[in-house]
C-alpha cells in the first residue's frame, strides 16, 4: 500500500520528502481502516490520495470551511472542487456526520459558496 499511495502522489507533483511524509501519515489510518469509512474509494492508494488531496486543498482554500468566497478561485471553480471531495469521501453515519469534513466542507460550505456567489454577483450589476 506505501508504494501505491506515494505513487499517485508522486503524480500530483509533490517532491520526494513530501510523499514519503505524506504516506507515513496516511498509513496508520489506512491499518486502522479509517479509510474505509471516510473513503468513497478505500479499495486503492488512488481513492485515498484523491480524497485526502480534495480535503486538503479544500481546507486550505476556504479555511477549513469558514472562508465561501477565497481570492484566487471563481465560484464555479471551488463548487467543482466541493463536488468531487464529495464524490470522493463517505457520507458518514449519523453519529458521526455532524463532526464530519464531509458535512463542513460539501453540505455547509456549497450553500455558502452559492450564497457569496449571488451576492457578489448582485454587487456588480
Amino acid at each position: 500500500m506505501a508504494a501505491e499511495l506515494a505513487a499517485h502522489l508522486r503524480t500530483c507533483g509533490d517532491d520526494a520528502h513530501r510523499v514519503d511524509a505524506k504516506v507515513a501519515a496516511l498509513l496508520p489510518h489506512f491499518f486502522n481502516g479509517t479509510f474505509g469509512l471516510c473513503v468513497a474509494d478505500p479499495s486503492s492508494g488512488r481513492g485515498i490520495v484523491r480524497k485526502e488531496l480534495l480535503q486538503e486543498t479544500l481546507v486550505a482554500l476556504t479555511c477549513n470551511g469558514s472562508d465561501p468566497a477565497p481570492r484566487g478561485i471563481t465560484a464555479g471553480e471551488l463548487l467543482t472542487l466541493i463536488d468531487d471531495y464529495a464524490d470522493s469521501a463517505m457520507p458518514f453515519s449519523p453519529a458521526e456526520y455532524a463532526r464530519s469534513s464531509r458535512k463542513r466542507l460539501v453540505e455547509d460550505l456549497r450553500p455558502r459558496v452559492l450564497s457569496a456567489h449571488q451576492t457578489t454577483q448582485e454587487g456588480a450589476a
